[in-house]
Order: C-alpha cells, then sequence, then structure tokens
C-alpha cells in the first residue's frame, strides 16, 4: 500500500438511522441535492478512522482487528473503498505526488 494519506471530508456527515450508513452532503458539498450515499458496515467504520489523516496500511490493520477477512479480500476492497471516495472527492489527500 502506498504512502499517501487520507481524510474524510469534513463537508460529508455519517448518520446511521435505523441500521443504514448514509453520507450526508453539508456546508460546501458539491453533490447533487436530495442524493445520499449508503455505507455497509466496514464502509461506515472506515469512515469513522479517516476522521482524521490515516494511511491505507492503517485502515488495513485496523479492518482487520474489527473484521474477519476469510476470503483475502480486504486490502483490495479498502483499495476500491478509497478509489471510490476519490472519484466522489469525499477524501483529503497527504502526501500525493
Amino acid at each position: 500500500m502506498n504512502a499517501m494519506r487520507y481524510r474524510a471530508s469534513e463537508n460529508y456527515e455519517l448518520r446511521s438511522i435505523a441500521g443504514e450508513h448514509m453520507l450526508i452532503p453539508v456546508g460546501g458539498a458539491d453533490f447533487e441535492p436530495g442524493t445520499l450515499l449508503l455505507l455497509n458496515e466496514t464502509g461506515a467504520f472506515l469512515w469513522e478512522l479517516l476522521r482524521e489523516p490515516k494511511g491505507a496500511a492503517e485502515l488495513l490493520a485496523a479492518a482487520r482487528a474489527e473484521f474477519e477477512d476469510p476470503t483475502g479480500e480486504m486490502e483490495t476492497s479498502i483499495r476500491e473503498f478509497l478509489a471510490q471516495m476519490r472519484e466522489k472527492k469525499l477524501l483529503e489527500i497527504e502526501g500525493e505526488a
């Protein structure tokens, strides 16, 4: 995993309602009105960790401590999560080349 550090954008808040985890745009979020982003339990866990800058390896270690990884796909899933969050401009990035 790379040396970049990621942090959740302050323009989005995580809300959990009736077992559903949603990212709600607030403040200066550049997002279509009325649209919510749903996260699964692992995504919500990662989002909470990303309130402080974290590297991908830190996220992976924390996720492995919290969740089982019977298929060995957790690292790939975290990379995909970070890529999707970057694409949607939901992360601030430190150490980008």
